[in-house]
């Protein structure tokens, strides 16, 4: 479990350290990006906003290395709690998300999606 752990921590740092502190304008690093988000100057929704996008990144990427080939050998096979622990990242992120953004362009009501199926089901009778 230490070397999901670890594999985990440094995943997380590096995507705090190289995504959060990005700035696209001038495209350079800005540590004041960083100390923002790890500061709550900018808010507490600030702040769960990137914390949330990091997560999601960090469980995708340690589940994309736990299920590279051969992976077992440099994670003393610990490939299955590198997995466990992705599943969890994921799942927070997604009760995030469906807390913060359903209802929005990004989540829209379930109630919208007859719309789709009715469409879908239009196209089939057409064809």
């Amino acid at each position: 479990m230490l070397v999901a752990l670890i594999v985990t921590i440094l995943f997380t740092v590096s995507y705090l350290g190289l995504y959060t502190a990005y700035d696209k304008q001038t495209k350079s690093l800005k540590l004041s990006m960083l100390m923002d988000v790890l500061l709550f100057s900018k808010g507490l929704d600030h702040s769960l906003v990137q914390w949330n996008k990091v997560i999601s990144l960090v469980g995708l990427s340690i589940m994309s290395v736990a299920l590279l080939p051969n992976s077992s050998k440099w994670l003393f096979g610990e490939n299955k709690e590198l997995l466990y622990i992705s599943i969890y990242l994921q799942t927070v992120h997604a009760i995030y998300s469906c807390f913060k953004y359903y209802g929005s362009n990004n989540i829209p009501y379930i109630t919208t999606f007859v719309n789709f199926f009715q469409g879908m089901y239009c196209v089939y009778i057409y064809y």
